[in-house]
């Protein structure tokens, strides 16, 4: 990203403050828009500045604290420091005798101000606001008391002018404006790299089949894809939280959340139809912080598991039929209606006789003959594999059942063959 990809905001009143934050501005390569301002059409500028795409707002204090109830883009105050306020003041004690100083309240400044009044030379009457009906308030006293001038930034200055009461603006220093541009600048590159980054995350999570929620560990949803808005109504409630408990009723989640343990395969029903719920808990610095909860219907689960099955067992078919058995002995008749009856059983069917005779295509013929004719036909080579192996291969093992046995075990080749029929030759 650079410089000029970020755009910076400037509402200010004072001219010389924005010819200063423009060269401070150029020299760095900023890209920084200045609005029309004054003290009534600060919000109206700031927010047409966030529709316009303005990443980041610089203002002074008052007016930022303005701005920042009203627009939801990140908004910055040049820094006033105390020598800052203290110049302007010796300036205006060489102007008058009398001189009203209105802060904003919880301001530094506000704090040291009282050490001033020894300092300079003046009678200073010190007031501190809130917001612009205490500034107007805050002059309107000062005047009343004798005061021949006011101290202040841009906005207590256009107030002082509507009352006639004369102004010397706080000026901030260049250090100020450049270390406030800086910040301003990797505050929105920062936030701009987080929300591309949120983007990112909200489509993946969005992508998935599955309704996917995100819990603190007292079951507070905090984030939420499409799929769970739509399934369990959450953001639809009048309150500004919502907890899982409002959508599950069994207990189950809401335990495996406050214990931080996982919970698999665990089915539910929800507005009476049944879904199979998995939650995975989330760990930061060894503390469960809640976790991940993941809600898929019964009939997606069943959809899905037939699909691999098909899936594993494509392929595995019986070629052959009876029809592409020839033969030329009248006996063989016989032999083909003990295949077909044959074909009618449950049982287990032992093929024998010499190399050449077709006892693959018998296999074939009765699988394609029985009720098991959909499912799959496979052929194992027992001649390919090892004595020692044989079995293990045929029927499977469990995990560490023997020093080399494959982690999770295998499942055994008649069993993953279920409902099929195995020629083993």
């Amino acid at each position: 990203m650079t410089n000029r990809d970020v755009r910076i905001g400037l509402i200010h009143g004072s001219q010389e403050l924005i010819e200063e934050t423009l060269r401070l501005a150029k020299l760095r390569a900023y890209d920084v828009t200045v609005a029309p301002f004054s003290i009534d059409h600060a919000i109206p500028a700031g927010q047409q500045m966030e529709k316009d795409g303005i990443d980041i707002i610089i203002s002074r204090r008052f007016t930022a604290s303005v701005l920042r109830k009203h627009i939801t883009i990140p908004v910055l105050a040049v820094p006033v420091t105390f020598f800052d306020v203290y110049q302007s003041i010796w300036r205006a004690s060489k102007r008058w005798k009398h001189i009203l100083v209105p802060l904003y309240r919880g301001s530094v400044e506000s704090e040291k101000i009282v050490e001033l009044k020894s300092m300079i030379d003046a009678e200073i009457h010190y007031y501190e606001y809130d917001n612009q009906k205490e500034m107007e308030a805050a002059i309107r006293a000062g005047l009343e008391k004798g005061c021949q001038g006011v101290v202040g930034g841009p906005n207590t200055k256009s107030l002082a002018v509507k009352l006639s009461m004369e102004c010397e603006e706080i000026t901030s220093s260049s250090e100020s404006i450049g270390f406030t541009l800086d910040e301003a600048y990797w505050i929105a590159v920062n936030r701009r790299t987080e929300n591309e980054q949120s983007q990112l995350y909200r489509t993946i999570v969005n992508m998935s089949l599955k309704s996917v929620v995100a819990v603190d560990q007292s079951g507070t949803v905090r984030i939420a894809n499409e799929q769970a808005n739509r399934l369990l109504n959450i953001g639809k409630t009048h309150d500004k939280t919502y907890n899982i408990k409002d959508a599950l009723h069994s207990g189950t989640v809401l335990t495996a959340i406050g214990m931080g343990k996982s919970l698999n395969y665990h089915v539910e029903q929800i507005e009476g139809k049944q879904y199979m719920i998995e939650y995975l808990p989330v760990e930061l610095e060894n503390k469960s912080i809640g976790g991940i909860i993941t809600i898929e219907d019964i009939e997606s689960v069943m959809r899905a598991e037939n699909e691999v099955r098909r899936s594993i067992t494509r392929g595995l078919i019986a070629k052959y039929s009876l029809d592409e058995f020839v033969y030329k002995n009248p006996d063989t008749d016989q032999l083909i209606g003990r295949i077909k009856k044959y074909a009618d059983t449950e049982s287990t069917i032992l093929i024998t006789g010499p190399t050449g005779t077709g006892k693959e295509i018998i296999a074939h013929s009765i699988h394609r003959l029985s009720r098991r004719k959909s499912g799959p036909f496979v052929s194992i080579n027992c001649a390919a594999i090892p004595e020692q192996l044989l079995e293990s291969e045929l029927f499977g093992y469990e995990e560490g059942s023997f020093t080399g046995a494959r982690r999770g075990g295998k499942t055994w080749l008649v069993r993953a063959c279920a409902q099929g029929h195995h020629l083993l030759g």
